[in-house]
């Protein structure tokens, strides 16, 4: 794959990565914060957004491990479950930019 084929890709993936987070975004938002749902459960198990972030990224995880493995899944395209993990590292970074920018003085 040459370096043009392989952006026209990135170019498609991102794609897909920006209408899923707005397709799924609104059913796990308060239409304030857009990080409302790993907040909210958060609070209600006494736990850190970060630690929900990772049990919902980690089940995306774990089925592109079984994509890899059985080179199949039932559920979903491996196209959306990869789409779903990069989605997942831009709503950490966000945890993790909105936790700091709290703790500033």
């Amino acid at each position: 794959m040459d370096f043009q084929q392989f952006e026209k890709l990135r170019n498609e993936l991102n794609q897909l990565c920006e209408d899923l987070l707005l397709k799924k975004g609104n059913d796990y938002t308060d239409q304030q914060d857009r990080l409302y749902n790993f907040r909210e459960v958060a609070k209600l198990l006494g736990v850190s957004p970060m630690l929900v972030w990772s049990i919902y990224a980690t089940k995306h995880f774990i089925a592109v491990l079984n994509y890899a493995k059985n080179g199949t899944l039932e559920s979903e395209k491996i196209e959306m479950r990869l789409a779903d993990l990069r989605n997942y590292v831009d709503l950490a970074y966000g945890l993790i930019k909105s936790d700091n920018d709290s703790q500033t003085p």
